[in-house]
């Protein structure tokens, strides 16, 4: 994929300077552009620019500073537009960032620096070459995803993209930005056209897939509409039409959404002082990764942390066990909420920086005071439960019970119900029956605990399984 976005990147490239040229060309004043950056290997890995380009005698940038340098008040970071009359500099912070340093001398090279100061005088991270441009110009500054969605597996991509034109004299008569994306089945990483058409696949978007927005004002920030799911390549360009009636582009981007992981984390279960965290995430095949489960306190506190291992979709099966996956964490504090988040760290395929991104989040609660026993009898004809719990917090109840009949060598479920809890005073009690199904069997009995507003769990307090002789 990318030896792809390179060579597609490329060629978009090419086609914006030929284009910028017989353009240029037809101007009666003599104009000369050079659109293209020359970047210098960074003389560490602290940070690193992504893009660098001029937009007429603007200068638009997008870089990353690695999240783990340490960025103490007695620490600072800058980007600096250098020429021989001087400097122009922007303060940084961590993370991937863009902007744009204006009003610069026409047909000037200017060398942008990452400069980082610990207290020892500026120390360059990364450095580039820009060459401003004399007459009118346009970039795609730089964009930010927000993920959005009712429900964590439904997540949304929302995109922000910030859109810098340099027009001082009125030569476009209108601007516009177009976009499009192909889903991973769509996509055709071969550059080869027939071949291509022969699987159905796609290299590029056909004309009637493109979107347009129209683009007014200097600096605008543009909201594209929502993507479903993560598994898109993205093309954008930056057009302008002038006032001869030619169309240029003025700049293109392609780019593939960011790498998305099922993943899935919250409380099985829960007593005084402990929690069972349950947490599932699926590999994603183009992106390895690690993942940990974080719990903290109210007061933001790390209590406990583990690894969960992933599994591969095409290998899951049903548990064998209802508390499959499941971690307990005790010596918590009693009826108190607990936050759980789900962190993957992998390497960003966009800046090639390794990141950590929280992919789940829940929260837990510790039950307040309780005491009591569930116990049952087996007879010949089935079995005699007795439910007798001590609950002045009323958090306990319902029971349910589930039964599950031995066929074809699984357990299928055939029946189940439900049975409430008498309250006398602090007293809860109950008492029930359940015949037995067969030879081959398993019944489950789950109490239910509700230790705040809508937040519940199943506690499971008895499972009897027989396997056929």
């Amino acid at each position: 994929m990318q030896d792809y976005r390179t060579r597609r990147a490329a060629r978009l490239n090419l086609m914006k300077r030929q284009t910028v040229m017989k353009w240029i060309a037809g101007f009666t004043v003599t104009i000369a552009v050079a659109v293209g950056s020359t970047f210098s290997p960074a003389a560490a890995t602290e940070a690193k620019f992504l893009s660098a380009s001029s937009a007429g005698t603007d200068i638009v940038y997008e870089l990353y500073v690695d999240a783990s340098l340490d960025l103490t008040s007695d620490t600072h970071i800058r980007v600096v537009a250098r020429d021989q009359f001087g400097d122009r500099e922007q303060s940084l912070g961590p993370g991937m960032s863009s902007g744009i340093f204006t009003d610069l001398r026409a047909d000037t090279e200017y060398r942008l620096l990452i400069e980082l100061d610990q207290g020892f005088g500026w120390r360059t991270l990364d450095k580039a070459t820009v060459r401003t441009a004399r007459g009118p110009g346009g970039a795609i500054v730089g964009y930010s995803l927000e993920e959005v969605g009712e429900y964590q597996w439904e997540t949304l991509l929302r995109y922000h993209v910030s859109i810098h034109v340099s027009d001082p004299e009125g030569a476009f008569t209108s601007v516009y930005f177009r976009h499009a994306q192909l889903s991973g089945n769509e996509l055709c990483d071969s550059m080869d056209f027939d071949h291509c058409a022969s699987q159905g696949k796609l290299i590029e978007p056909p004309e009637n897939r493109w979107v347009s927005m129209p683009v007014s004002g200097t600096d605008v920030e543009l909201i594209l509409p929502d993507l479903w799911g993560s598994d898109y390549r993205l093309f954008w360009e930056l057009r302008a039409m002038t006032t001869s009636g030619e169309t240029i582009l003025l700049d293109s981007r392609i780019l593939d959404t960011p790498p998305s992981f099922f993943a899935y984390l919250g409380v099985y279960d829960a007593g005084l002082d402990w929690l069972d965290v349950s947490a599932h995430v699926e590999t994603n095949p183009d992106v390895p990764a690690t993942f940990e489960a974080v719990l903290t306190s109210p007061e933001g506190e790390t209590v406990a942390r583990f690894t969960v291992d992933p599994v591969v979709m095409e290998e899951q099966e049903f548990p064998e066990s209802s508390t499959s996956g499941v971690t307990r964490v005790d010596g918590l504090l009693r009826e108190t909420e607990y936050h759980l988040t789900l962190y993957a760290t992998y390497v960003d395929p966009a800046s090639g920086y390794t990141v950590t991104k929280e992919v789940s989040a829940s929260v837990g609660w510790t039950m307040p005071a309780y005491t009591g026993t569930f116990t049952w009898i087996e007879s010949d004809l089935g079995y005699d439960f007795t439910a007798d719990y001590h609950d002045p917090s009323a958090v306990l109840g319902p029971i349910y019970y589930y039964v599950y009949l031995w066929v074809d060598g699984i357990y299928q479920y055939q029946s189940g119900g439900e049975v409430t809890l008498i309250a006398d005073g602090d007293r809860r009690t109950a008492t029930f029956s359940i015949p037995k199904p067969g030879t081959g069997y398993r019944i489950v009995v789950y109490l239910e605990k509700t230790p705040a507003p809508a937040v519940s769990y199943s506690s499971t307090v008895a499972e009897i399984v027989r396997t056929p002789a």
